[in-house]
């Protein structure tokens, strides 16, 4: 594809790089470049009972340092923690009070943040019970009524081809089904963090879930929507309807497959929280 020049400013520094047309869809693809936002290591939450809990880590935190080493960016946390499993380690903090909605202000926390150092075994799994505050900053931009829904069917479009490749991922084996699929108290946790994150954030996210339920709907299975039109083309190329018994009866196997799969995906949900 066409090669994109891209500006980028840090300071007082300019510089202009060039990057594939495509870049966005092989960020998107975990082809990322080199390129990936920064994530400063503020905690947005802590798991009861797990070693960071029982360290005295408060959401909130910002973390500073890991045996020493300085930290800035939350992949640093992630690979010195992964790599240490069972493994005591030294970690170093700077809290100022639980998070808060919006941006977090990590100079802040870095001036007036009190000091806080303890020892933290991670599991065998090397975890030890943080998950990440959001921090990213997003770029809000007004559009006129043609654009906004150009971009919008855009925009719709790309998410319906990323949630066709990523079923087709799962099929295919290349994700894990249990990580990759949720259940409703999965959907509920992920819109509760959208909603935390703005207006905009939210209906990003039902946009998102419309879409992939529309998706699914129109898979050949009996009782959605996609079966019926199997059924359907069925008696076309037949000629004649199906008799009533058979389609109940594949109507209420389509019912079983469904009804487990809900059933799964809600203890799914709740083994891998």
């Amino acid at each position: 594809s066409q090669s994109l020049n891209y500006t980028i400013r840090r300071d007082a520094t300019t510089l202009t790089v060039s990057a594939p047309g495509d870049i966005l869809t092989r960020i998107n693809e975990n082809q990322s470049l080199g390129i990936r936002p920064l994530m400063p290591p503020v905690i947005d939450q802590v798991i009861a009972g797990q070693p960071a809990e029982k360290a005295g880590i408060q959401p909130g935190a910002l973390i500073t340092s890991i045996d020493d080493t300085p930290i800035s960016d939350w992949s640093e946390v992630v690979d010195l923690i992964s790599t240490n499993p069972g493994d005591p380690v030294r970690i170093t903090w700077k809290y100022l009070g639980p998070p808060a909605d919006g941006a977090v202000d990590v100079a802040r926390i870095m001036e007036f943040g009190e000091r806080y150092e303890a020892e933290v075994i991670p599991s065998d799994m090397g975890r030890i019970g943080i998950a990440l505050k959001q921090t990213l900053v997003l770029d809000h931009r007004r559009l006129g009524p043609v654009q906004a829904v150009t971009h919008g069917l855009d925009q719709t479009w790309n998410m319906t081809v990323t949630t066709i490749k990523g079923f087709g991922k799962i099929v295919t084996g290349q994700e894990d089904f249990r990580k990759s699929m949720g259940g409703p108290i999965k959907i509920a946790k992920i819109a509760n963090q959208s909603a935390e994150q703005g207006v905009s954030s939210f209906m990003y996210f039902l946009a998102l879930l419309s879409i992939s339920l529309a998706f699914i709907n129109i898979l050949p299975i009996p009782a959605l929507d996609g079966g019926q039109f199997v059924i359907n083309a069925v008696e076309g190329i037949m000629g004649r309807e199906i008799p009533f018994e058979i389609k109940m009866r594949i109507q209420q196997v389509g019912m079983a497959i469904l009804l487990t799969l809900f059933l799964f995906f809600i203890i799914n949900d709740i083994i891998h929280p």
